[in-house]
């Protein structure tokens, strides 16, 4: 089985949303941006050594508990910790639930969710990046 790679889905999320959100499909953007969060979010906690894939889909959990118990086990991790204002913003509007739901999403929404989950990813995977955690970006 392959090496599960947060901090490239994210990455890969992060690029089809944006490219989602200009071609008009603007809900399967706004669901993919919340990937790039959670993934995100995994690949820090992953990075302490936690087991990430098992942490669930529940953003703020994830942006709490998780990295809290990840920056016990390695307090560099907190260098990694995004705004929990933008995680937020996503959490409170998203969840893996959306998938069933009907367009309704609009460009604003979607664009508004795809900025949140761009600081994240930068926060977090940008960051890993820049400090040579990550070697490179799919």
């Amino acid at each position: 089985m392959p090496k599960v790679d947060f901090a490239g889905s994210s990455t890969r999320h992060l690029r089809d949303a944006r490219l989602l959100l200009a071609a008009g499909r603007h809900d399967n953007s706004f669901y993919l941006s919340g990937y790039v969060v959670e993934c995100a979010l995994k690949a820090v906690s992953d990075w302490s050594g936690l087991a990430a894939e098992k942490l669930g889909h529940k953003l703020m959990k994830l942006e709490g508990e998780a990295l809290e118990l990840a920056m016990a086990i390695a307090p560099a991790t907190a260098r990694y910790r995004p705004p929990t204002v933008s995680v937020r913003a996503v959490s409170s509007a998203w969840g893996t639930e959306r998938r069933y739901y009907a367009d309704e999403v609009t460009a604003q929404q979607a664009g508004s969710i795809l900025r949140e989950a761009g600081t994240v990813w930068e926060s977090c995977v940008g960051e890993m990046f820049l400090d040579g955690l990550i070697q490179e970006l799919p």
